[in-house]
């Protein structure tokens, strides 16, 4: 658990700006490759040695705020569920994968839109990913929740497709028109 005063200061007042009125407990792990949060009821954030720095503990923790102001955690697990579900599927991972980099950049833009952090540095993403974020950063589109919806509804499509078309496969039809279809 951090007991940094700074740390927990700046928790409370981004919780304040971003009116954020769920209690949040920050914890330390050195081994972490990047920061993190988890949890949908006790939601909690992982700090690793290089976001306890100063200069960047604003900009991580405003992200992970914003990740559980949004409830993005929920709608991760839901995506891995389905990615479960969907193991054979390569297009319900490319759909997950595709939508956990939207989660981010819409958060990436949404700390820079609406408080007073003026930067966020991508933490714990690969080479050409972090290049991608910082690109999409400057261009400072702000996601469209159109996109989000249509996106959103296609998996929900793909997994109840993908259900409806299971339950079908085990039915045996039957009647008049499936025997004159026989013949």
């Amino acid at each position: 658990r951090v007991t940094d005063p700074y740390i927990l200061y700046k928790v409370e007042e981004l919780q304040e700006e971003l009116k954020i009125c769920r209690n949040i407990t920050v914890l330390y792990h050195p081994d972490l490759t990047s920061p993190g949060c988890a949890g949908i009821w006790k939601p909690y954030i992982v700090m690793n040695r290089d976001a306890m720095d100063r200069e960047n503990v604003d900009s991580v923790l405003c992200h992970e705020l914003i990740h559980i102001k949004r409830n993005d955690m929920l709608f991760r697990y839901i995506l891995d569920f389905i990615s479960v579900i969907h193991w054979f599927n390569p297009f319900a991972h490319m759909l997950r994968l595709f939508l956990i980099k939207q989660i981010e950049y819409g958060c990436d833009v949404y700390a820079i839109l609406h408080t007073n952090v003026s930067y966020v540095l991508p933490f714990g993403a690969r080479q050409e990913d972090m290049e991608k974020r910082i690109k999409y950063l400057k261009k400072l589109k702000y996601p469209k929740r159109l996109g989000s919806l249509f996106l959103a509804a296609l998996a929900c499509g793909i997994f109840f497709g993908a259900a409806f078309t299971a339950y079908a496969a085990n039915r045996t039809v039957t009647g008049p028109y499936v025997d004159w279809l026989k013949t």
